[in-house]
């Protein structure tokens, strides 16, 4: 590979810890028992229900977009003083989450992925927790993404200091899944993790613990004012 087009990423940096408290567990195991359309995620914004909810967290669940805007809701900490991490607008780089269906005609297949466009680098990288640009389907997804963004950037914003028609993409070597549905939790950790200096160490095993932390992260947010404790018969 081109030396320009490495990645500037460090090999190494120190394992995130996700541990659980007793009361995290709690939350969590009452919320898998659970189902309906009561609404328990209730931002400014964004809300969510129960069922959603248990669709996503439970054991080889999915993603739907109303949990993934309750995520971005909370890491981009609306309203909250000297909040600092922004997903979607950045100043040095943009997150474009994607979604593929791998399977024709089968829309319980698809995978979500990044695609970063890093201004500060002038390439764009790929975040990709199941495979790498060898993949042709993935390659021409994502020539197509890119194709679409430099264009949409020459008519909107052609006047700015960044000129992004010949940025690049660059695989970024980000940790990887061995199963078939947890994709989802690498890209929401991609989205609150990667900063451009590191890759962050995930292990499967941490996905348990994952699911129970940010279960428990989204119903305590500063802005959720549903009534998901009695909800949930946790009083």
């Amino acid at each position: 590979m081109n030396a320009a087009l490495q990645s500037l990423y460090a090999e190494a940096a120190p394992k995130i810890p996700f541990k659980c408290s007793w009361g995290v567990s709690k939350v969590y195991n009452d919320v898998c028992m659970c189902s309906g359309r009561a609404l328990v995620i209730n931002y400014k914004s964004t809300f969510a229900v129960l069922g959603d909810l248990v669709d996503l967290v439970k054991s080889e669940g999915r993603l739907k977009n109303t949990i993934a805007e309750v995520s971005i809701n909370v890491l981009n900490g609306k309203n909250k003083r000297g909040a600092t991490r922004f997903v979607m607008p950045l100043y040095v780089t943009i997150f474009f989450p994607v979604i593929q269906q791998l399977v024709e005609n089968n829309e319980h297949s698809g995978h979500y992925f990044f695609i970063v466009l890093n201004f500060r680098n002038k390439r764009f990288e790929l975040l990709d927790s199941l495979r790498t640009r060898g993949y042709a389907k993935l390659e021409d997804c994502c020539n197509k993404i890119m194709a679409g963004i430099k264009t949409l950037w020459g008519i909107h914003y052609g006047d700015t200091n960044h000129d992004i028609e010949n940025y690049e993409l660059v695989d970024i070597g980000v940790a990887k899944q061995t199963n078939n549905h947890d994709c989802d939790f690498h890209m929401l950790l991609h989205a609150e993790f990667c900063d451009g200096h590191y890759v962050y160490t995930l292990k499967e095993k941490d996905i348990s613990n994952i699911r129970k932390i940010l279960t428990h992260k989204w119903l305590n947010h500063f802005e959720n004012d549903a009534d998901w404790e009695n909800i949930l018969n946790l009083n």
